[in-house]
C-alpha cells in the first residue's frame, strides 16, 4: 500500500531585512497574507527582531533570548519614521544588555521579569499627562487609523 503525504503551501516567505530606517519604513503589505511576521535583521544587533502586522504595517521591534533553560521576548518599542528607529533601539539596548547579559554573550537574567529599581521606577514615570497628550499629537495620534471597538474586558 502507498502512503499519500499532503503537501503544505507555503503562503509567505520570512523577511530578512537589513537594520536601516530606510529598510523597516519600506516594508510593505504584499500579497493577501494579513498574518503577523517575524523579521529578522540581517545585520543587526545579535538577537534583535521585529514583529510586524502587515494589515495594520504596525511594526514592533523585540529582543529574543533564552535565559536558564526558558525562551523569552520582549517589546522594546514601536518603529515611528523619524522619531522612533533604529538609533533609538541601538541606544535603549546598551542597558539592557550591561544589565542582564554577560561577557561572553549569554543572558545571566531575564531582563522580562528582572526586578525594577527605585531609579528605573522613578525614570517611567517621568511623563506628566500633558506631556502625554503632546507626545500624542506629536506622533499624529497612532490609534486613529485603527477601526474597531474596544475589547469587552477592557468595559
Amino acid at each position: 500500500m502507498q502512503t499519500i503525504k499532503k503537501k503544505t503551501k507555503v503562503t509567505h516567505k520570512p523577511h530578512s531585512i537589513r537594520f536601516t530606517d530606510k529598510a523597516i519604513d519600506e516594508l510593505k503589505y504584499r500579497n493577501n497574507y494579513n498574518h503577523r511576521q517575524i523579521v529578522r535583521f540581517i545585520d543587526g544587533p545579535p538577537g534583535i527582531t521585529m514583529r510586524w502586522t502587515p494589515k495594520t504595517n504596525k511594526k514592533i521591534f523585540q529582543i529574543e533570548g533564552k535565559c536558564k533553560g526558558h525562551s523569552f521576548r520582549m517589546d522594546i518599542g514601536q518603529f515611528y519614521l523619524g522619531s522612533y528607529g533604529t538609533l533609538e533601539v541601538n541606544s535603549k539596548l546598551i542597558p539592557i544588555f550591561k544589565k542582564h547579559k554577560r561577557t561572553d554573550g549569554t543572558w545571566k537574567s531575564n531582563p522580562k521579569v528582572a526586578l525594577t529599581t527605585l531609579e528605573e521606577l522613578n525614570d517611567s514615570q517621568r511623563y506628566t499627562v500633558n506631556e502625554v497628550i503632546e507626545l500624542i499629537v506629536e506622533q499624529n495620534f497612532p490609534r486613529r487609523r485603527i477601526s474597531g471597538n474596544l475589547a469587552m474586558p477592557s468595559w
